[in-house]
């Protein structure tokens, strides 16, 4: 796109098919940025988030931009930015599907997980994301508008890197017509050269309802350069039974960021396997 343009993010088609089901998934993830080249540091970010089932007919999908000022240490985006959680520590999809993820929603991600699949919804605020040598962190405030009721997010995270591991904690706040929803999540990542290994607790709490846990496990062998294998231990608690999921994925790296997966996953309140295959490209 020429000097001071980039472009991160996925796009991914995802076919994911048990006992009875089936359906095909496009998922967007696309953000585009510039930073000029002068003394004076500013820029603008432009994102583009959703997901579409094409059995279905039917997606969301939201737009995110912001006008970014960058100081010595950080940058500063007002406007309609992006979560300052998004990014920090991102554990792997169950069993390679983005759809489970999105189900378990914000125990995987920040508060604003589902402003995407949100029909209308009007969101501004403004979000910090520096460093300071081996720490990373960010802070936001954002507001809500949604069909009339009003809602304030504020979130707080850092990640440490203390040698090959990467420590993180999270936190975010939603206060809605004076009711609480917040999110906890503490992680740590192990990567050596040929695997990895992780662990996250998440904790969403409600007013007046309690808590929801999850606590994950996980991790990957690169065989080869372009072929890796992954196992993923989840263990959700939503208010009543416990659940386990288990999910094994595959990927090889076709080349220039494009990449072909295959995974399965299992619940143990299902005696049924999800399967998914999917295909995409990572800028």
């Amino acid at each position: 796109f020429g000097p001071g343009f980039s472009l991160t993010g996925e796009v991914q088609l995802e076919y994911a098919w048990s006992d009875g089901y089936d359906d095909t998934i496009g998922h967007t993830d696309l953000t585009l940025g510039w930073r000029n080249q002068g003394d004076i540091g500013f820029g603008i970010d432009l994102g583009l988030e959703g997901y579409h089932s094409f059995q279905d007919d039917y997606g969301f999908s939201t737009n995110w931009a912001a006008l970014v000022l960058m100081t010595s240490n950080g940058e500063l985006a007002i406007g309609r930015p992006r979560s300052s959680l998004d990014g920090m520590f991102e554990m792997p999809e169950i069993g390679g599907s983005k759809l489970i993820t999105m189900q378990l929603g914000n125990l995987t991600n920040s508060t604003l997980w589902s402003i995407p699949f949100m029909d209308v919804v009007d969101v501004i605020g403004v979000t910090y994301k520096g460093t300071a040598g081996a720490l990373h962190y960010g802070a936001g405030y954002h507001q809500i508008d949604w069909m009339g009721l009003e809602a304030e997010v504020t979130e707080l995270g850092a990640t440490y890197q203390l040698g090959q591991t990467k420590l993180y904690g999270g936190y975010s706040r939603l206060e809605m017509a004076g009711l609480d929803w917040t999110t906890s999540q503490l992680g740590a990542l192990y990567e050596a050269d040929r695997w990895s290994a992780g662990a996250k607790f998440s904790r969403t709490s409600f007013a007046f309802v309690g808590d929801y846990d999850m606590i994950a496990l996980f991790g990957d062998y690169s065989v080869t350069d372009a072929l890796s294998f992954g196992v993923q231990l989840v263990r959700v608690d939503l208010l009543g039974p416990s659940t386990n999921l288990y999910g094994l994925t595959t990927e090889y790296g076709i080349g220039q960021g494009s990449y072909a997966g295959l995974g399965v996953a299992k619940s143990s309140e299902s005696s049924d396997a999800f399967y998914t295959a999917s295909v995409g490209f990572r800028f």
